[in-house]
């Protein structure tokens, strides 16, 4: 799926074009997260090539296409350093994944994203364990 914004123009800023190629992810977080793109844009906020935005957990890189419009690269989630790929698939499955259990717990008031680059220590003998711990602690 390739959608874009149209209303950036309108405030001298130039256009999204983003690609979403996971048919899981819903028309409606693409929709969502143009719809976020344009309302920064109104509000005065300015994308510039080669900057990072973070969305949902995730941090994207703005890239100039060659149509002039703007693109988000999400990490590939699997290289460190991290290489940006042409995609918001992986994002927008994560923050739907994310939000969706926090409104099951009745926390969708209670929303706090962690930084990707934020690190998590991991038990050596994590895989072989039969049961799962997980807690979050400030900085």
């Amino acid at each position: 799926m390739k959608a874009g914004t149209g209303n950036c123009s309108k405030h001298g800023h130039p256009e999204f074009t983003l690609i979403c190629d996971d048919e899981s992810v819903f028309e409606s977080q693409m929709k969502w997260l143009l719809d976020w793109l344009e309302e920064e844009v109104l509000h005065g906020k300015q994308f510039l090539p080669d900057q990072t935005v973070q969305v949902g957990w995730s941090l994207l890189e703005v890239k100039r296409r060659t149509d002039e419009t703007l693109a988000l690269f999400e990490p590939d989630f699997k290289s460190m350093p991290i290489i940006f790929v042409d995609n918001v698939s992986r994002t927008l499955s994560h923050l739907l994944i994310q939000k969706s259990v926090n409104e099951s717990l009745g926390l969708e008031n209670e929303i706090c994203f962690p930084w990707l680059l934020h690190s998590a220590i991991v038990c050596t003998d994590f895989r072989a364990g039969k049961g799962l711990h997980m807690s979050r602690v400030k900085p």
